[in-house]
């Protein structure tokens, strides 16, 4: 087996369209986008979920 590729960072956000993505996408700035991860993200369940994998140190893998 062998890992093939590895979850990125608000893949699963840009794949289903959330709303906050696109305002990340579209901020004119790191401190615009920061202002939605704060305002937003905080309280995704995906986020809160992602937190929790990496603080257990676990790691999404596409293997073959």
């Amino acid at each position: 087996m062998e890992i093939v590729r590895e979850y990125q960072r608000r893949e699963f956000c840009k794949d289903w369209g959330c709303p906050s993505q696109e305002k990340i996408d579209g901020a004119v700035d790191k401190a615009a986008a920061d202002a939605v991860r704060e305002q937003d993200c905080k309280s995704c369940m995906a986020h809160v979920f992602h937190k929790w994998l990496n603080g257990k140190d676990y790691r999404i893998v596409v293997i073959e």
